[in-house]
């Protein structure tokens, strides 16, 4: 099976997830997908199947996390943190 199709799924997964969970934050939006950048440019000349289908692994673990166990906050007219909404 062709892994590329796999990673750029991964990468894609991922750069839209950050996009979703930091959408009021424009700071962290740019800051995280450049370590996503980062970290798929760091391994473009890896030839080893196993080695590519561990980092798939990863992105969709990263991917995952983000989306399980991280939430964007904001700060409400009482003067509280709650939940972010995009209404």
């Amino acid at each position: 099976m062709a892994l590329r199709p796999q990673v750029l799924r991964a990468y894609r997964d991922l750069l839209r997830t950050i996009h979703v969970v930091f959408r009021a934050d424009s700071t962290a939006v740019r800051h995280c997908k450049g370590e996503a950048r980062k970290g798929f440019i760091q391994h473009v000349a890896e030839r080893d199947p196993m080695r590519i289908q561990k980092l798939i692994v990863e992105a969709a673990d990263a991917t995952e996390f983000l989306r399980q166990h991280i939430a964007q906050a904001a700060l409400n007219q009482q003067g509280r943190y709650g939940a972010f909404s995009s209404c």
